[in-house]
This record gives C-alpha cells, structure tokens and sequence, in this order.
C-alpha cells in the first residue's frame, strides 16, 4: 500500500520560515531565526524560478545549487518595468546575505546584533511582497 505524498506550497512555506524567523528573533534565539530566514529566502527563489520555468545553473548534485545560483537566475529574467519595482528589494537581500546564509552553521563564533537579524527578516519578506505585488 503506496503512501500519499503531500506537499505544501512554497508560499505557504516561506510564510510559515518567516514567521518561525520572528518568533525566534524575538526570543533573541538569532542563529534559530537566521536559519529560518534563509530557509524562507531560498523557498521565495526555488517558487519563483520554478513557477515561471527561469533557467538555473546546472549542478548534479542538487544540494549545491546555491541561493546565489538561484538570485543570479532571477534577476537575469527579471525584465523593465518589474526589474525596477523589484530591484530595492533584491538589493536588501544581497546586503543581508551574510545573515541569510546562516553563519551561525560554521565553527567561527558570530556575534550579530538584533537589529541585523531583524533586517535581514524584514529583508526577505519584503522581497516576498515585491513578488507577489509585481509577478503574477
């Protein structure tokens, strides 16, 4: 007897990281909450490139597909008047990235302040709503 598969929406699940990722902020549990930012920053790139069929570069082995890869790919298809709509919100990203890739994972102790957390989580869903606002 075959088991049913299940699968949740990736905007459902990039909603649910993000806010995994504020109930953990507010805690003061950063590293917890980085990971569920960068979770959710991943969710929003795979659904996008996904939905709307954006080449990605290639990797065999597919837990080497980076979000760079995936950020690369988007805004390479990202086309004017959109791209501009879109861009301050791309850009938050890319100075969050640091946060956003967790380095709370390595063994290089990191000291982050709340407010960095915090930026970066607000960076995500804001690029989250430029999505849905301008890309149907």
């Amino acid at each position: 007897m075959g088991r049913d598969i299940v699968q949740v929406k990736a905007d459902t699940a990039a909603s649910d990281n993000l806010a995994k990722a504020r109930t953990f902020q507010g805690l003061h549990e950063y590293a917890a909450a980085t990971v569920h930012a960068r979770m959710a920053f991943e969710l929003i790139l795979k659904s996008i490139c996904e939905k709307h069929g954006i080449e990605v570069r290639f990797r065999s082995d597919p837990r080497k597909l980076s979000t760079e890869d995936l950020l690369t790919a988007f805004e390479g298809w990202l086309v004017e008047p959109i791209k501009t709509s879109v861009a301050p919100a791309i850009a938050s990203n890319k100075m969050f990235r640091q946060l956003e890739l967790n380095p709370f994972s390595h063994s290089t102790p990191v000291s982050l302040a709340a407010s960095e957390v915090l930026g970066a989580i607000d960076a995500v869903e804001n690029l989250k709503q430029a999505i849905n606002d301008h890309i149907k």
